[in-house]
């Protein structure tokens, strides 16, 4: 591979385009997980502690801004099962 097919090859790694928010770098990226593992481990000690759907439901609308009806919310009975393993 030439020198400027590597180029090209690197800057296509660079960037991140989600398709739901602005193109983010690697640092943009990073912030996301690190923000994402933190809400995981959050929500995760809460139904280990034994805090109920409503009370997951309440912390997901308020930290993140959900709908209450949203799909994300619909969501919370497969995300408490996946967090109890």
């Amino acid at each position: 591979m030439d020198e400027d097919s590597r180029r090209r090859a690197a800057a296509r790694f660079r960037y991140c385009d989600s398709r739901h928010g602005p193109i983010s770098d690697r640092a943009g990226i990073l912030k996301f997980r690190n923000e994402f593992q933190a809400m995981r481990d959050r929500i995760g000690g809460m139904v280990h502690s034994g805090a109920s759907k409503d009370e997951i439901s309440k912390v997901l609308v308020k930290r993140l801004s959900l709908g209450r009806g949203g799909l994300a919310i619909q969501q919370v009975d497969a995300m408490i099962a996946e967090l109890k393993q």
